[in-house]
């Protein structure tokens, strides 16, 4: 195990602790910017990281410097008043967030300070949010003992092979899971901190082949999306592990990667407000050796470690066989229908495991309280909705979900897209879950493009999958209606008045979900019109017109 915090800031061991970042230097710059914080008297610290590794020093200079730190959950109007409620400095390395004297360069890595090293205080304290995904956001304080102590458990249970590996990752270090694991628990197990965040799978298989040694701290939804069709011949002698944290890991999923890669991964089990508390590879959760838990009479699980404030109560239902803990879900994910109980997370888990499936969240619908399913499908989910439609898509997916029959928790409301909006920790918040079941799209989410002329303006969108308009005479061969497109059109073009008329207009190709659309604007003031056109990116014409103007009085 690597030394702690005050050891690591006062005297560095060799080595470098992210790429082209030698732990002398990080100390030397960690210790700049805490002389330059305590200077300025600073008591309240907003960070905001792209680059983790500059966070660990961010946040260490912070604490060194007697300051408290928050770790905003992203760069809303919501995160940042939370900032100005506690009089918060805003340091980080995006110059759209940071003050301008506590930006995070590239060569301040390898600033020096001056005089004396400070060192940390007897305590200090970082504030985070939790993910929202069952309502409003709560804001957990975490003290550096209680981070240190959950780092050090980590240490002593992770593969001692992993040290020296890059640890990439596809979650954000400005949450729990994604601060323990790429900056203490990479610190404290002799990792390379992975300093940017690899969102895609794509993304995290292109960095892997990138390094000699590298493991993945990663989410449920990832892994979901992996899919068996990669060079796994390639990851293998490179990638040592992989963590994934924020939801239950479907055991399929698990399977597949200890066939492709010859290793379990390691599926971690906590929460913001208890930390890691248990760890699973191929078979039940065990908890970490200085965990205590137990079962209360609600059938919920209780824990209390060194890094937690007394005992925790969470949502989550469970059993405890000894050391293995067996988790049925979150609470509020274990509903009643007609006297029996259903697990949301056992739906989801069966509808992940059909080929067309990325993602999946199950909820029951806020208006009809019966099960409602939100899927995102993949490539070859969406070409056989394109091809089959709508309803054959629910018939086929069904067919997976035999056992839920006898007990009537088979989804009768259904949702699809090409993506699920997870948070930065791989959650999927209530309120959008119900809009997207309350407010399906009826237009592609248009955003605008560079127009080459003063009297042009243009804007792309995908054709959502689920567009209301696909029923009817649509629902074997899904199609944008004509006049669908005309109140595209109307609505980017006139948004406040009604045409004149419509002159010239040709549909020339069908506009199918998912296609990528362009649409084009040109108003020709001299004869009163505006000239429209849908195209596909290749410039294929796929609809146009013209919009006669009314004439103003």
């Amino acid at each position: 195990m690597m030394a702690c915090w005050h050891t690591l800031f006062t005297q560095p061991p060799a080595g470098e602790v992210a790429d082209g970042w030698t732990y002398a230097d990080f100390a030397a710059a960690t210790q700049y910017w805490a002389q330059a914080l305590q200077k300025a008297e600073v008591k309240s610290v907003a960070l905001w990281f792209d680059d983790a590794a500059r966070l660990a020093s961010a946040l260490a200079a912070t604490w060194l410097a007697g300051a408290d730190a928050y770790l905003l959950p992203d760069l809303s109007d919501v995160s940042r008043q939370w900032a100005q409620q506690h009089d918060c400095i805003l340091f980080g390395d995006d110059e759209a967030f940071a003050d301008a004297a506590w930006l995070y360069r590239r060569e301040h890595e390898h600033a020096r300070h001056q005089g004396a090293t400070l060192t940390f205080p007897a305590e200090n304290r970082v504030f985070l949010k939790t993910s929202a995904s069952s309502g409003a956001a709560k804001t957990i304080g975490k003290s550096r003992k209680h981070m240190e102590r959950e780092a050090a458990a980590l240490a002593q249970v992770l593969p001692e092979n992993w040290r020296g590996a890059t640890a990439l990752a596809s979650i954000s270090a400005q949450h729990l899971y994604g601060l323990s694991f790429r900056v203490f628990a990479a610190l404290a197990c002799g990792w390379r901190i992975g300093r940017t965040r690899h969102s895609y799978p794509e993304d995290l298989i292109a960095a892997a082949k990138q390094h000699s040694a590298c493991l993945w701290l990663t989410s449920p939804a990832l892994l979901n999306r992996l899919g068996g069709q990669r060079d796994w011949a390639a990851l293998r002698p490179t990638l040592r592990g992989v963590v994934s944290a924020g939801g239950m890991l479907p055991v399929e999923v698990s399977r597949q990667l200890h066939q492709h890669l010859g290793f379990y991964p390691h599926n971690v089990y906590g929460s913001t407000e208890t930390g890691v508390i248990a760890i699973q590879q191929d078979d039940a959760h065990v908890l970490l050796p200085a965990v205590a838990a137990r079962i209360r009479s609600t059938g919920s699980l209780a824990v209390r470690s060194p890094w937690t404030d007394g005992t925790q109560s969470t949502a989550d239902s469970a059993e405890l066989h000894g050391r293995k803990l067996v988790l049925h879900g979150r609470s509020d994910r274990i509903i009643k229908l007609a006297d029996k109980r259903i697990s949301l997370a056992r739906i989801e888990q069966l509808l992940l495991a059909h080929p067309y499936i990325a993602d999946a969240h199950c909820l029951r619908h806020p208006q009809h309280g019966r099960i409602a399913a939100w899927l995102a499908l993949n490539n070859e989910g969406i070409a056989a909705w394109r091809t089959h439609g709508r309803n054959a898509m629910i018939a086929e997916l069904k067919r997976n979900l035999d056992e839920l029959k006898p007990l009537g928790a088979v989804p009768r409301h259904w949702r699809f897209a090409d993506s699920l909006p997870r948070n930065p920790q791989a959650k999927i918040r209530a309120a959008d879950a119900e809009n997207a079941l309350l407010h399906p799209p009826t237009a592609p989410n248009w955003h605008a493009l560079p127009a080459e002329h003063a009297d042009e303006r243009a804007f792309e969108g995908i054709i959502p999958l689920d567009l209301p308009y696909f029923g009817g005479h649509f629902a074997q061969f899904p199609l944008v209606p004509g006049v669908v497109q005309l109140q595209w059109v109307m609505a980017l073009a006139l948004p406040e008045h009604a045409p004149n008329q419509i002159e010239n207009l040709k549909f020339q190709k069908f506009i199918r979900p998912h296609d990528c659309i362009q649409l084009f604007l040109r108003h020709d003031s001299a004869k009163n019109k505006i000239y429209f056109s849908l195209r596909l990116p290749d410039g294929s014409p796929c609809a146009s017109g013209r919009i006669a103007l009314p004439v103003s009085e």
